[in-house]
Formats: structure tokens, C-alpha cells, sequence
């Protein structure tokens, strides 16, 4: 829900179709998805922890998502390296 508020695709085929509607696919995010809701880059099945944590894995979403600013999407706009973008994660402080 967060991912495609932001314009990010869940449909692979949408994605693969037309690249260039989308700033990347979920898949392009979850690393800040998880970071964002387990304070980790390696956690147990990101889905699960999401369903047991409710509403507090959505708040986290948006406060990390907040305070990185626009510089994470920027990033993944402009292709931005993975280097650059474990930086700018390993900068959100929780």
C-alpha cells in the first residue's frame, strides 16, 4: 500500500510493460520496507512480521519514510547505485 502511494508497482508485467511509468517495482524497496519495519537489512518473512506488527509496521514505514526524505526515491529514479542507497538506509535512524 505505502510502495504504490509513493508510485512504485506491485505488477511485474505493468513494470516490465512500461519501465518508465514507475520509479522501480516493490522489489526495488524492500530493503527499505524491512529496515524500515524490523530495524534490520535480514529479518524473518518481511510479510509475516508485517501482519503480527499491524499498524506500528505501517507508522514505521512512514516515519522512516519521512525522515530519508525524498533522496531514497530520487536515488532509485535516477538508477542510483545499491551502494548509495545502503548509505542513505543505513542513515534513517529509528
Amino acid at each position: 500500500e505505502i510502495t504504490t502511494e509513493m508510485g512504485f508497482t506491485t505488477d511485474m508485467k505493468a513494470y516490465k510493460a512500461d519501465p518508465d511509468a514507475f520509479p522501480g517495482t516493490v522489489a526495488d524497496i524492500s530493503t527499505f520496507v524491512r529496515q524500515a519495519v524490523t530495524g534490520k537489512t535480514n529479518s524473518p518473512d518481511l510479510f509475516t512480521v508485517m501482519q503480527l506488527l499491524g499498524d506500528k509496521a505501517t507508522d514505521r514505514i512512514r516515519k522512516a519514510s519521512k525522515e530519508a526524505g525524498e533522496s531514497i526515491i530520487l536515488e532509485l529514479e535516477l538508477g542510483g547505485d545499491k551502494a548509495m542507497l545502503e548509505k542513505l538506509l543505513n542513515e534513517v535512524v529509528f
